[in-house]
């Protein structure tokens, strides 16, 4: 075997394994910081050493750097991302109540607030630490003013990294906390339910609590209405509702009484033969009353809407009281949409081929 050539000039050791590079350096440049907030941050420096962070020497250099770390935020006018990203990278192991020895909430729903992205995602990696554990999620829902803040953040911020990490804490939370969840299921058009990851295959049971606080407590579901169709439509109304209608086919899935059956009427306004035919519900709402049809890009943001529910329903568990939902929801929709029955019957041609056959008769199904 080759020997493996390491560098020599290492300063610092982080579990008595191998040493950091450049950690002496890094203490003794964020000491100066501490001295003087407008000393200049050496960007590089700092990566430098993150890059080097495992899961095993992080926990060694937690008592050393956190504390300056969070003095130099509190103090800096600087662009602090890369202070952030190191504070990100040696949280990354830590448990959610490890963290909030270090951070309270307070701090985190600040954090969410920040107009720095760096800000955000530190904060949002904190928060996903509750989806590990059941007793976690039930913390943070007693903290509803920090899933504020993540439904701000999801809908209404126009970082798209920043938005989608939301998204996807919103997504491990639903499904950690979902009381009944689904069994798995194939991918669809290459992707497992429309996300990047599976849902773990042995896993707690959930209490519902944060489903609750977004679909059946006027808390959650007044902030989503109000950034989804705003009384005067803004920029931020086109980020609210195409992230909306990326989500709702994986949340009818998991818990579809939850998304389907709301019980605050007035917070989804429809017309009421529309209501009365189709029900009370975030996703009648979204799909069928919420979207401008005069907007350049949030038409087809709902024919892929469309597109990926009738792909999910026909592979998500089926029972009659769904089924029936679902065939009356898109009935309604074929009706409102003229365009729509056509680009479904022709979704077949445009998917994989072991899924089009199946595909196209579920759809056959539902509009005849």
């Amino acid at each position: 075997m080759a020997n493996r050539t390491v560098p020599q000039n290492y300063d610092g050791v982080a579990n008595g394994d191998i040493p950091i590079q450049r950690l002496a350096e890094l203490e003794s440049h964020m000491r100066r910081l501490v001295e003087d907030p407008n000393e200049p941050i050496d960007a590089e420096l700092f990566f430098h050493i993150e890059l080097q962070l495992t899961d095993s020497n992080v926990f060694t250099l937690l008592e050393n750097l956190l504390p300056s770390l969070r003095l130099i935020l509190d103090t800096t006018n600087q662009d602090p991302t890369p202070l952030l990203s190191l504070a990100t990278r040696l949280m990354a192991p830590l448990s959610l109540s490890h963290c909030l020895n270090i951070v309270d909430w307070d701090s985190i729903v600040v954090a969410l607030k920040s107009p720095v992205p760096g800000a955000v995602l530190l904060a949002l990696g904190i928060v996903q630490k509750a989806t590990r554990d059941i007793e976690d999620i039930r913390l943070l829902s007693n903290h509803p003013e920090v899933l504020d803040e993540i439904l701000q953040v999801w809908l209404a911020n126009p970082d798209v990294g920043a938005s989608s990490q939301a998204n996807n804490v919103l997504d491990e939370l639903l499904t950690a906390d979902c009381p009944n969840l689904p069994e798995n299921a194939p991918p669809v058009n290459g992707h497992f339910l429309g996300i990047a990851h599976e849902m773990p295959k042995s896993r707690f049971y959930g209490d519902g609590v944060i489903w609750r606080y977004m679909f059946q407590q006027r808390r959650g579901l007044s902030i989503i209405s109000a950034l989804c169709k705003p009384e005067i439509p803004t920029r931020v109304t086109g980020y609210a509702q195409s992230r909306l209608l990326r989500i709702l086919p994986r949340l009818v899935h998991l818990n579809y009484r939850a998304v389907c059956e709301i019980p605050f009427p007035d917070l989804l306004t429809m017309p009421e033969p529309l209501r009365a035919r189709v029900g009370t519900g975030l996703l009648q709402w979204a799909a069928l009353n919420m979207v401008d049809m005069t907007d350049v890009i949030l038409p087809y943001i709902l024919t892929g809407f469309f597109e990926a529910f009738v792909s999910i329903m026909r592979i998500s568990n089926r029972v009659h009281e769904k089924d029936e939902l679902v065939r009356t929801f898109m009935k309604a929709a074929t009706e409102q949409y003229a365009w729509l029955e056509q680009t479904l019957r022709t979704l077949p041609d445009r998917t994989i081929e072991e899924e089009a056959e199946p595909l196209s008769i579920y759809i056959n199904q539902l509009l005849n």
